[in-house]
């Protein structure tokens, strides 16, 4: 059964637990097969997704409970999946599995193995950490003494078990967990000491309820759960409302890609500090359970808080005797956390209070109307927090840029914090290249969110003011339902960067409004060549086919030290003149090329941004210059009005372009030298007769792009060849009308070439719906497309079986000049 059928099977069936093979419909039967295939897809469906034996179809099939949970455990730490703390009570009390157990063998097995700690995903890897303390530098030191000590085969298993903890670490428990009994032998009951009795007799009385943390000694509930005796419980109400601060000891390894992966990235852009689990859960259109385990999880691993949880009294106002918490949490971490974020951020929340309230005087003043509660949604892609993270642009920023890759989502709660450390970011004189790009990039994400929050201009009704912040390529994880689902119920405007990466798929949303680009082809090159048909304006490009392969540059590149290289739905790059055939040849083995000249100095040439729409002031102004009225053209053209964006204009010296002309249609080249004009960094280029040479012949095209050259006068001819070889002559074609002048061809239907002794060709041109012909003298060529009946040159006649047709242009070895 392939996946699709599988996955549709599992949803319809399986996870509704009410259809066992003899109520499955017929064309389900059908899909399946027989009774032993459904039984085999329902037990490797439940424990690839670590569902509870006792409520699922599994029990059934699968007759042992117990032999069912042991397999669950080896597949998921064979997967290196996270620890199933949902069945946390059947597997410790029962296999006496602990997550600290479970981890701490993963970790010995990839060890052995020798395996990367990139091998681990994500998660899981950030929960080893939590409960093991083996992060990236850790697990290297092991793994190196390990081999320095264990020069012996048969000890490294045990040098691997010498090195690795022996209890968990003290983790974080917060006052509102559950505290539950684990597994408790009597020999544990005699060993432990009298106040960890006491609480083991008490959550002996409880049974599977438990106890709150709050209510017993925190010191004794974490002696107990580094003894491996008691297990923590997150109770999540379907009413909760959770919050995703900026993360902290969150490892970046790899994304597994399994069912309960998926959905946490799924929640994390889902989650906000409006929206409760219920109401998550249905935006996703998910299980609540499932959405509750993983909500938990977030919480154990430090990622999230329950923001609708009942705060811890304040000690100094609160008598002993009138509460129920045990003295020992007054003095916890948490408490005195809270206490310093509140007066480390009260002058952040101050601000942002008073920017809403002037916000809302201005709209009550202005539109006399009152502000709703729905926000502006700012889509970026990952090229913004691949900038933030590699810049070294500040400490700050390194888990806001984390938050905003990993979560795909920063809320306008924490954005004041961001912008803080935006704020500390000045570009360096001195910085240049790509350190330059990060102080840029990152600076205009500052500009942009202060310009978009609690700006009256930018308001529309229900709107608050207020932005959060989202990553496309995590909205993608999301099915298109569920991103409308979310923005109609959380957003009154939705706005994309610009350029946004061409690899992203773009989001379309009609309500809310939504100002970017709306179809995946406006960032492709097929929607710059459009434009630029349009402008006729543009930096000389070539698109070439996948499997071409090249020897030199076509001539058109001539002038030009860097190249823009697109190679197939990717983003551009800058290449240097020194590399460029190497790696467009590479890429070109993979996919089509669309290769643009850029510059003849420097990778960062002069730029200018003409933002539109244009107005009539704007108008007059632009049309001062030469570029001014291709750009108001192509507003006009392209409906640009009610759209906003900008041009990017590119600053020029001599370099060779093809002009186009609507009377000939075909290009010019032309020597240019202007020092105060701009072209377009996007080009326009007909290159479809050099495209379909390159395309029709393999190793004949090499050839003639490395040993053709086109002279001077040539180059108001409609094929051009680059060669590096100057023995080569172009005999070019004169008008129709001209008879045989001893240095061309006759342009027309022809018998024969003109008798020119000191003529050898090797190399023919035809018609742009031909090919170029590459030939030995000696021998008789069948030139099907070109045919000619007969060529008379260098004492050798070379009779062809065609007729009727025309020559463009020889290129002959040995040509003496008239």
């Amino acid at each position: 059964m392939d996946e699709p059928e599988f996955n549709k099977l599992v949803v319809n069936h399986i996870l509704l637990k009410t259809h066992p093979y003899s109520l499955l419909p017929k064309n389900v039967k059908q899909i399946v097969g027989s009774k032993e295939v459904w039984k085999n897809t329902v037990i490797k469906y439940s424990l690839k997704h670590q569902m509870r034996y006792s409520t699922n179809l599994v029990k059934q099939f699968a007759l042992d409970e117990r032999h069912y949970y042991h397999d669950l455990l080896r597949v998921s730490a064979s997967n290196y999946m996270l620890y199933p703390y949902h069945l946390s009570d059947v597997l410790i009390k029962g296999l006496k599995k602990t997550p600290f157990k479970y981890y701490y063998e993963m970790f010995q097995d990839i060890m052995d193995k020798e395996k990367s700690y990139d091998s681990l995903p994500n998660f899981t890897a950030a929960d080893g950490v939590r409960l093991l303390g083996i992060g990236r530098n850790q697990y290297i030191d092991i793994m190196n003494q390990c081999r320095q000590k264990s020069w012996l085969w048969n000890k490294k298993k045990s040098t691997i078990q010498k090195l690795l903890p022996t209890e968990p670490l003290t983790i974080d428990i917060d006052y509102w967990w559950i505290v539950k009994l684990g597994y408790v032998t009597e020999d544990n009951h005699r060993s432990a000491e009298e106040p960890q009795r006491v609480i083991i007799n008490k959550l002996l009385q409880e049974g599977k309820n438990g106890i709150v943390a709050g209510y017993l000694p925190k010191r004794t509930v974490h002696e107990l759960f580094r003894k491996k005796l008691i297990y923590l419980d997150i109770p999540i109400k379907d009413d909760d409302i959770i919050q995703v601060p900026p993360l902290e000891g969150f490892v970046m390894n790899r994304v597994l890609g399994d069912y309960f992966e998926n959905l946490l990235y799924k929640i994390f852009v889902s989650l906000d500090e409006r929206t409760t689990v219920s109401q998550v859960s249905n935006i996703l259109q998910a299980d609540i359970n499932m959405v509750k385990h993983a909500i938990s999880l977030y919480i154990r691993l430090g990622f999230a808080k329950k923001k609708s949880v009942d705060p811890l009294p304040d000690p100094s106002v609160v008598q002993k005797s009138d509460t129920k918490y045990h003295v020992s949490w007054y003095k916890s971490v948490h408490f005195i956390d809270d206490v310093n974020n509140k007066s480390t951020n009260n002058q952040l929340s101050t601000n942002s209070e008073n920017q809403q309230k002037e916000f809302q005087k201005l709209i009550k003043d202005t539109y006399d109307k009152e502000v709703g509660n729905k926000r502006i949604a700012f889509i970026f892609d990952s090229t913004i927090t691949a900038f933030l993270m590699m810049g070294n642009l500040g400490a700050g920023l390194k888990n806001h840029a984390v938050t905003l890759f990993e979560v795909g989502k920063l809320l306008d709660e924490t954005v004041d914090d961001f912008l803080s450390e935006l704020n500390k970011i000045s570009i360096n004189e001195h910085e240049e290249g790509e350190a330059q790009t990060y102080f840029e990039h990152a600076i205009a994400l500052k500009n942009t969110i202060n310009f978009l929050r609690f700006n009256i201009d930018c308001f529309v009704d229900n709107s608050d003011g207020r932005v959060d912040l989202f990553r496309c390529e995590r909205l993608e994880s999301l099915k298109a339902s569920t991103v409308t689902r979310i923005f109609a119920n959380n957003y009154a405007l939705v706005v994309s960067m610009a350029p946004i990466s061409s690899e992203t798929k773009l989001i379309s949303s009609c309500f809310p409004p939504h100002f970017g680009s709306s179809i995946p082809e406006i960032n492709s090159f097929w929607f710059k060549l459009y434009m630029y048909s349009i402008a006729k304006n543009g930096l000389p490009s070539m698109l070439f086919p996948c499997g071409t392969r090249l020897k030199s540059l076509p001539i058109i590149f001539k002038y030009f030290n860097y190249f823009l290289l697109t190679s197939g739905n990717r983003d551009p790059v800058i290449i240097p003149v020194n590399n460029i055939l190497p790696i467009l040849n590479d890429n070109l083995l993979k996919s089509p090329v669309f290769l643009q000249g850029f510059s003849m100095e420097s990778d960062r040439p002069d730029v200018k941004y003409v933002t539109f729409p244009i107005t009539e002031e704007e108008k007059s102004e632009l049309s001062q210059y030469d570029y001014g009225n291709t750009i108001i053209d192509l507003q006009e053209k392209l409906h640009l009005e009610c759209s906003i964006g900008f041009f990017k204009l590119i600053k020029v010296k001599q370099y060779a372009r093809y002009i186009y002309s609507d009377d000939d249609e075909y290009y010019e080249y032309e020597e240019y030298d202007d020092d105060d004009d701009f072209e377009s960094d996007e080009e326009f280029d007909n290159v479809d007769d050099d495209i379909s040479n390159n395309n029709n012949n393999d190793n004949d095209n090499d050839n003639d792009n490395d040993n053709d050259n086109a002279d001077e006068h040539s180059m108001n001819k409609r094929f051009f060849i680059d060669s590096t070889n100057t023995n080569h002559k172009a005999f070019n074609a004169p008008p129709p009308s001209s008879e045989c002048n001893g240095i061309g061809v006759i342009h027309g239907k022809l018998n024969n070439f003109c008798d020119k002794r000191d003529c050898k060709p090797s190399i023919m041109r035809c018609p742009h719906d031909s090919e170029t012909q590459i030939f030995d003298m000696s021998t008789i060529t069948d030139i099907q497309e070109c045919g000619i009946e007969q060529m008379i040159c260098s004492d050798i006649t070379i009779n062809f079986p065609y007729t009727q047709s025309t020559i463009i242009q020889l290129l002959c070895d040995d040509h003496k000049e008239e």
